[in-house]
């Protein structure tokens, strides 16, 4: 677990929320020159992405499929780290009240 860092004296903004949106917020407030102080519900940073160790390895819970990879910024920033990014293709059926609509596919 990361440890909190002090808050600042005198914040310019807050920042309810430390999940991706809420630390892209953060470091878009810094880079214009305020100082922002984020506060999240949970005792971490992060939001929905996080990675904990299980039997010795680390294993991801949350947040492994970025969508809209076109117009989202964390793939981007994923391929500049030099992480693996690929299109995956899926497959589903819809249904609606019980009733099935068809088959739905698309690449991600």
């Amino acid at each position: 677990m990361i440890s909190p860092a002090p808050s600042p004296a005198a914040p310019d903004v807050l920042v309810i929320g430390a999940g991706a949106a809420g630390i892209a917020a953060g470091r878009r407030l810094i880079a214009s020159g305020l100082v922002p102080l984020l506060l999240d519900a949970r005792d971490r940073v992060g939001g929905r992405a996080v990675t904990v160790e299980l039997g010795g390895q680390p294993v991801d819970l949350g947040a492994h499929w970025l969508h809209a990879a076109r117009s989202n910024p964390l793939v981007r920033l994923a391929r500049a780290e030099g992480l693996a990014v690929s299109r995956a293709i899926y497959r589903f059926r819809a249904i609606k009240d019980g009733k099935p609509l068809g088959l739905i596919a698309g690449y991600g």
